[in-house]
């Protein structure tokens, strides 16, 4: 459930660096109970042509569609509130590590939407692909939105922290 973690920590930081509210709060609320109780619902939604009954993958695959809704509407929320914002704070190295998760977090969910539907997972399943899905969001949304996270958290708790030189060195400034 890390992810989580990280979906509240974008909720926090994409409109801190937009400079302007989440475009919708009532959303964000709603998407996260929809993910909690979805992402429980489908745990075994990577596992979607192992030899498992019928009636189970009838009902992992709706379900997973439904998470995938979810994320989604996590996207389209960030994506309006940059969007609507004045201009994105990316030279600064929490907004960029924070947008880089999030572009991340986009790829990764496009390439997974093939997954929970049997007959493209079948051609999929138990090759490079999959991996290569689970390690775009491992490395994007994950890792790099911790980073964030973490340096934030850093930055808020020592004020005279400053992280002009990581910028630097990231951006070539």
């Amino acid at each position: 459930y890390v992810p989580f973690t990280v979906f509240g920590g974008l909720y926090y930081l994409i409109p801190k660096y937009a400079g302007r509210p989440l475009y919708s709060e009532k959303w964000a609320r709603w998407n996260i109970l929809l993910l909690f109780t979805f992402s429980m619902l489908a745990w075994v939604h990577h596992l979607q042509t192992f030899p498992l009954p019928v009636y189970i993958r009838a009902f992992i695959t709706p379900t997973t569609l439904i998470l995938a809704a979810g994320s989604g509407l996590t996207v389209l929320n960030l994506a309006l509130t940059i969007f609507y914002s004045k201009g994105y704070n990316w030279k600064d190295v929490v907004g960029f590590a924070s947008l880089i998760a999030y572009i991340g977090f986009i790829i990764a969910g496009l390439q997974a939407l093939i997954l929970p539907l049997n007959i493209t997972n079948v051609i999929v399943h138990n090759t490079y692909y999959v991996v290569g899905h689970f390690h775009l969001m491992i490395w994007t949304i994950i890792i790099l939105g911790s980073i964030a996270i973490i340096l934030d958290m850093l930055r808020t708790r020592f004020a005279n922290l400053d992280f002009s030189s990581i910028s630097k060195g990231f951006l070539g400034a």
